[in-house]
């Protein structure tokens, strides 16, 4: 009878390390596909980035935690590139929400939160739109000045 839990304990470990391993080499995926995606956006191909981006974004929303900084990172970069792709609505919507992500996430670096701002940016004046461009911009500017010894 013990050798029957003992089985039993040591089928359920078994699963959970696989389970955990598959978890694991998903998110691994993942950040590969996402620098993949980088990569290919970088070389000014962005319809070939935007389904590694896609597939990358899909599992870190599946396997990481909600305010995970990789995941609000893949999302700026999808976003970047459909604007570049000209599907402004989705870059618009992706890039607001990773903005947001790393703006209320206080372990997020202040490069992640500066590149996104930029993204935005960029994306309003790739559609004309001065008026918002000119407001993210200035967000930016706030962003990036040192705060003061002292201040509030």
């Amino acid at each position: 009878m013990s050798e029957t839990i003992l089985q039993f304990g040591a089928g359920n470990f078994l699963r959970a390390f696989v389970d955990l391993f598959i978890a694991q080499a998903n998110r691994d995926t993942a950040t590969a596909q996402s620098r993949m995606g980088r990569c290919l956006q970088m070389l000014g191909r962005p319809s070939e980035a935007e389904p590694l981006l896609r597939e990358a974004l899909s599992i870190q929303e599946e396997k990481l935690p909600a305010q995970s900084t990789s995941k609000f990172s893949t999302m700026s970069l999808l976003g970047q590139t459909l604007g570049e792709l000209g599907k402004y609505d989705e870059a618009e919507r992706l890039l607001l929400a990773a903005y947001e992500g790393v703006h209320e996430n206080p372990a997020a670096a202040a490069s992640s939160r500066a590149r996104c701002l930029e993204r935005i940016v960029h994306l309003y004046e790739a559609r004309g739109m001065t008026d918002e461009a000119a407001s993210w911009r200035a967000k930016a500017e706030a962003a990036a000045q040192p705060v003061k010894a002292g201040a509030p």
